[in-house]
């Protein structure tokens, strides 16, 4: 994941909560490729041992809201699919089609 993904993180969400989300898509990515794509939330906190299950859905929340063009079931995983050196505008407008395609 580039820093452009993080800079559109840290437009959407504000500076704090845009980098928790990039974090959360980069340990997404690390899962991802130890435990396969169709991996789920439960999955990703066992694997990452994050503080909880719950702590988890509470992060994927976050990244749905700062990313509701992708659908109410998108996963980071949908989100690396945005346009390296897009803005805010761009990465949306690409984001809409990748969800709808």
């Amino acid at each position: 994941m580039s820093l452009d993904y993080l800079r559109i993180c840290v437009e959407r969400l504000g500076y704090i909560e845009g980098a928790k989300v990039a974090q959360f898509c980069v340990e997404w990515g690390l899962a991802e490729q130890e435990l396969g794509a169709d991996m789920g939330i439960a999955e990703f906190a066992d694997w990452w041992k994050d503080a909880s299950t719950r702590t988890a859905y509470y992060r994927l929340e976050r990244f749905r809201e700062g990313f509701p063009e992708l659908g109410e079931k998108a996963y980071p995983r949908d989100f690396v699919r945005f346009p390296r050196r897009a803005g805010r505008r761009a990465a949306s407008s690409a984001a809409v089609r990748v969800a709808g395609s």
